[in-house]
């Protein structure tokens, strides 16, 4: 709602403007003044002198229609003005003509009531509203449009600013505008004091803060709440003056300020200070559309901010190059040193005297072949940016590895004249990672692979006999008796022989072949790249005979033995799965044809197979050893 709502009568019945009177002000909410007229010339004269909101005109007057008037309007003041068409009775062909004629609204007399009053004057003050605001709008952009060019190519900027201060100031209708700088920081909770940079007054016009006069704004307000982290995403703030601290509202109070917006203002996507407006008005709104343009206003004062302090980034920049924790250096087209910051002396062990006129090969490592570095330079050479990991070498000898990115850099021709090379040492993150990925990938117990890592292995076993018209061999390995072991003993004890079972196993196989535990007693040998399946009948002897070897857990003699199934590729199978299922069918063959042996799967059709020849253990050895037994 808005304060003094200014209603213009104008209807020769003063019965029926009574009546429209008496229910307007039965309206809750509205702060109503009033003018009645008879004549459409008391009507025209009311419009400047009472200078209202909202008129509701008869259709019927005196010596013409209430449309006459409207069309007398000029159309700056109808713009400013809400009309209602009031009529005794409904007509569609004057309700056309009223709205061509810019009329807000058409209502019948008959038809008043207090609920379609609330509605007519609710969407009056919000059309108002928005006429106004656009204009506002309007000026402030034009405002800006006239001070922007003086600003940004101006040599002094300080004169630019003052005009678009003044521009703003008239155009935004207020009573002063200020240009505030954050100076004092508060932490965590973003800055809590800002200095005045330039200010305008409607009355003193602009002038620039003079030297030795203390002028700050605080940015706390009543119960010391402060209003920074709103303004630092970027919101607008909009304070009455009992929202301040008591020290700001009292310099408030006494010019008489009333109401003030802050729009934040950003230099480099940082939060530099505010854009300040106060009004004597307490009841100013600011609509959207004023506070798009006020951005904008406060954009073009970043942009002119971000020109004055250039040359202090560039000081900045460089203090942070020379304080980087990353390695950078520079080179020549041709790849030669050219600066290096510290970091990279603390890294590589060179210091900037000693890669004078080098290059950086004398950082190889001679981890990568000749064809890693010629990708590497053809892409920086034909300007584009690299990026990848180098493993480079310190200048104590030491080996570490670098997430590097190197930009080129063209000159005004568009050729390549310079190399930024920005590396960061991630020797120690790539050991936590191999770290990690063993945790995932390997048995902690046994240290072989686990059946993450064995299917992994098993496809690409798969591929690889695929490719080159071989064979492989999957065996599914389980030890007889070990549970035996493991509830007799302990589980140290039965951790103690897995891991000894798991060393027998790895003997047996190349090293290229993979030998995996997948849990509990259970292992697999994957035989990669075989030329004949007969190889694997000799790799399975061997691995029972190794297990009938005794163990000593906790020094205390045990014998088990091994039950194997084997799966040939392809013969029993081209797939992972399959594969798998045939090598775990003929294991369990294997321990129903009475333990340590093995068979090989046959597919269905076939003679059931007969068990492979299997060593013998010493007579009585069914687990635990002689005289150990418990």
């Amino acid at each position: 709602m808005k304060d003094d709502f200014k209603v213009l009568i104008i209807d020769d019945n003063p019965a029926d403007s009574r009546r429209l009177v008496r229910l307007l002000e039965r309206l809750v909410g509205w702060n109503l003044l009033f003018r009645e007229c008879a004549t459409i010339l008391e009507g025209v004269e009311a419009l400047t002198a009472f200078d209202p909101d909202l008129v509701f005109v008869d259709y019927q007057l005196d010596k013409g229609t209430g449309l006459d008037l409207v069309r007398q309007i000029p159309e700056t003041l109808r713009q400013e003005v809400a009309f209602i068409l009031l009529t005794g009775r409904g007509d569609e062909e004057v309700a056309v003509q009223s709205l061509r004629a810019g009329v807000l609204d058409y209502l019948t007399k008959d038809g008043l009531t207090t609920q379609s009053l609330e509605h007519v004057l609710r969407f009056a003050a919000q059309r108002i509203g928005d006429r106004r605001a656009l204009r506002h709008r309007d000026a402030i952009l034009h405002a800006i449009t006239l001070a922007a060019e003086t600003l940004l190519k101006s040599m002094e900027w300080r004169d630019g600013m003052r005009r678009l201060l003044a521009a703003l100031g008239a155009a935004a209708d207020v009573s002063r505008v200020g240009l505030w700088q954050n100076v004092v920081t508060g932490g965590a909770l973003g800055p809590r004091m800002a200095r005045l940079m330039f200010e305008w007054t409607v009355d003193a016009g602009s002038s620039q803060s003079a030297f030795g006069v203390r002028k700050e704004l605080s940015y706390a307000g009543q119960n010391d709440l402060s209003f920074t982290s709103d303004l630092v995403a970027g919101r607008p703030q909009f304070l009455r003056t009992e929202d301040w601290s008591e020290e700001e509202a009292a310099l408030l109070r006494a010019q008489g300020l009333r109401a003030t917006v802050l729009m934040p203002v950003f230099f480099d996507q940082v939060w530099w200070g505010v854009l300040r407006f106060d009004e004597r008005r307490p009841e100013r709104e600011w609509t959207p559309m004023e506070l798009d343009a006020l951005r904008t206003a406060a954009s073009t004062m970043g942009a002119a901010l971000q020109r004055e302090q250039f040359e202090e980034m560039m000081r900045l920049q460089a203090t942070a190059l020379e304080t980087a924790a990353n390695a950078i250096f520079i080179t020549d087209a041709q790849g030669v040193f050219l600066w290096a910051n510290p970091a990279f002396t603390r890294i590589t062990g060179y210091g900037r005297e000693e890669i004078c006129g080098v290059t950086p090969r004398i950082l190889k490592s001679g981890r990568h072949d000749l064809g890693f570095y010629q990708e590497l330079w053809s892409t920086i050479t034909e300007g584009h940016v690299w990026r990848g990991e180098i493993m480079d070498r310190r200048k104590d000898g030491s080996v570490y590895i670098q997430e590097t990115t190197i930009s080129p850099v063209r000159g005004r021709s568009g050729e390549v004249t310079r190399f930024v090379s920005v590396q960061q040492d991630v020797t120690l993150r790539k050991e936590l990672e191999e770290k990690l990925r063993a945790q995932a990938e390997y048995d902690t117990l046994t240290g072989l692979p686990n059946r993450r890592l064995f299917e992994d292995r098993l496809i690409q076993a798969l591929a690889l006999a695929g490719r080159n018209e071989a064979h492989a061999v999957l065996m599914f390995l389980d030890l007889d008796r070990f549970k035996e072991v493991n509830d007799t003993l302990g589980h140290d004890a039965g951790d103690e022989l897995l891991k000894e079972a798991s060393r027998r196993i790895v003997t047996c196989v190349r090293r290229s072949d993979t030998v995996a535990r997948l849990g509990g007693d259970e292992f697999t040998v994957i035989l990669h790249d075989v030329s004949h399946p007969e190889q694997a009948r000799l790799v399975a002897a061997k691995i029972l005979e190794q297990l009938q070897r005794p163990f000593f857990p906790g020094g205390r003699e045990v014998h088990v033995s091994g039950s194997i199934g084997l799966a040939v590729f392809p013969e029993d199978g081209t797939d992972m799965p399959t594969l798998v299922k045939c090598a775990d069918e003929a294991m369990y063959r294997s321990k129903k044809a009475g333990r340590a042996t093995f068979h090989f799967f046959n597919p269905p059709g076939m003679n059931p197979p007969s068990p492979e020849v299997r060593p013998q253990p010493p007579a009585g050895a069914d687990g635990l050893g002689p005289g150990n037994r418990t």
